[in-house]
């Protein structure tokens, strides 16, 4: 105990973090008494009610998120969204030897994760933030990443704020996931269960939803339409990452063609890397803007870069094809 409060009496002041970081650019009255109300935008796309942030109260919540909800207690053995040094092929990584796979995702996510919610996971999960008074400012902190009773879509402290949120039914599912030789991993709202027995998998695939209710409230459903069943010898994708009968990880064939296509047409026809490199841009979003021949290298470069993390094996197979030096230029963006 003596060690904990000697340890905890050497962290800085909550304002003492809020000076050093701002100086006077921003004041600590700033921080303390900023309507949240008067500093936002709220947009609708797509059935989404997106809250956007002014400068100001940004610059606050990002503050916010580096120096308190960075250190937000999650479950890190299966959380592996919106946290540095780990990605999506990571969470799919545990499932890639087992035979049968569960997914499904949460409905409405931020919107389901209430305010009481909110607040109850910053009062417990804060613990670990190397500031000295930090609970003191739980109140200040709570109104300032909270919107409308929930967490609001568009504020770059959700994010972390709904892994924590989460700790208790990742524990739980985990605790459960073990007892059955299931694996479970969980990337923001998609929720993965994989195992080597099918019927032991649905079992407790029938749970998830409870649980959910259980922990976060009867608000929080399942999102029917994404929830789905796979197994070894269907096609395997697991968020956007294809499971290979031998448990590599890829990303899908036609992401492959696409880049290799990219590729073929760099080194031989500039026109038609240009014109591709459109069909593929209004594939994804029509957009009138004119496309430049500099756009569609970032786009490679953007695509190689993510397939280089997601799967190196298949950047193997394309330094075979296309030569090491191609394909570093896409991937430390020095083609021209």
């Amino acid at each position: 105990l003596l060690i904990a409060m000697k340890t905890n009496a050497s962290y800085r002041t909550f304002q003492e973090v809020f000076v050093s970081n701002f100086h006077n650019s921003l004041s600590f009255d700033d921080f303390l008494n900023l309507s949240v109300d008067k500093n936002i935008e709220v947009t609708q796309i797509k059935e989404r009610e997106i809250v956007q942030p002014s400068e100001r109260l940004k610059r606050i919540l990002h503050f916010l998120a580096k120096n308190v909800f960075d250190y937000g207690n999650i479950a890190n053995e299966v959380v592996f969204s919106y946290r540095k040094g780990v990605n999506v092929r990571d969470a799919v990584l545990p499932h890639s030897k087992n035979k049968f796979f569960f997914q499904t995702d949460i409905a409405n996510f931020f919107g389901s994760i209430t305010k009481p919610l909110v607040s109850k996971s910053i009062r417990n999960g804060l613990g670990s933030v190397p500031i000295s008074d930090i609970h003191e400012y739980a109140d200040v902190i709570l109104n300032l990443v909270s919107y409308n009773n929930g967490l609001p879509l568009g504020f770059p402290t959700s994010p972390a704020i709904s892994n924590m949120c989460l700790l208790n039914f990742d524990k739980e599912l985990l605790i459960q996931s073990n007892e059955l030789d299931v694996s479970y991993t969980r990337y923001a709202d998609d929720i993965i269960l994989s195992a080597n027995n099918g019927e032991v998998l649905r079992m407790l695939a029938a749970r998830v939803g409870g649980l959910l209710q259980e922990f976060l409230g009867a608000e929080i459903k399942l999102n029917e339409a994404k929830t789905r069943y796979l197994q070894q010898g269907q096609k395997v994708k697991l968020l956007g990452l294809v499971v290979l009968p031998n448990g590599q990880i890829s990303i899908d064939r036609a992401d492959k063609v696409e880049i290799e296509t990219l590729l073929h047409l760099y080194l031989n026809n500039d026109d038609k890397f240009l014109n591709y490199g459109l069909v593929l841009k209004n594939k994804r979003a029509k957009n009138d803007k004119a496309l430049t021949r500099e756009n569609v290298i970032s786009m490679l470069s953007g695509r190689l870069i993510g397939a280089n993390a997601m799967a190196p094996e298949y950047l193997l197979k394309l330094r075979q094809k296309y030569g090491n030096t191609i394909i570093d230029m896409f991937l430390h963006k020095s083609a021209k």
